[in-house]
């Protein structure tokens, strides 16, 4: 029983960064610099070789740094190795944001960018996977959090 329950609390954060262990102790790291956690690699190579499943993943400050074509592979690969009704927390700057606009950045969000997953005639986001808007909130710094659940289709 014991085992079943901790499958069911895996989680994955991607591009953890530094301040992993302190900010997020109950999620598996994975980034491409070494900051102790487990996963050194790239998120593409991780994603298309791992047989792990998750309850969810995180990106925290992470997708923004990817074009369109990359998040599809990345929405895609986290949609495999979630398990049934996972979910997806994304964290991005909003493009009202002046740090949204770093030049490392390659993609720009607004509300709209996620509210898209939840409209039946954008056949075009089925590129990135089957997606539910669970939650849609943009706090005082201007950061969007983003809750999507894994829909099977």
């Amino acid at each position: 029983v014991w085992f079943q329950w901790f499958w069911l609390m895996k989680k994955l954060n991607l591009g953890c960064g530094s301040t992993w262990k302190e900010r997020y102790p109950d999620y598996t790291g994975l980034d491409n610099q070494d900051f102790g956690q487990k996963y050194v690699m790239d998120v593409f190579d991780y994603l298309k070789k791992t047989k792990d499943r998750y309850v969810e993943v995180m990106a925290n400050h992470f997708i923004e740094h990817f074009d369109q074509n990359e998040l599809k592979i990345l929405f895609l690969g986290v949609h495999k190795i979630l398990l049934k009704d996972g979910i997806f927390r994304i964290t991005v700057p909003h493009k009202d944001r002046p740090e949204a606009w770093y030049l490392v950045h390659k993609t720009f969000y607004n509300e709209a960018t996620f509210r898209m997953f939840d409209r039946a005639e954008t056949d075009i986001y089925r590129e990135f996977g089957y997606w539910k808007v669970i939650s849609l909130i943009t706090n005082n710094r201007r950061d969007i959090h983003c809750k999507l659940k894994k829909l099977e289709g």
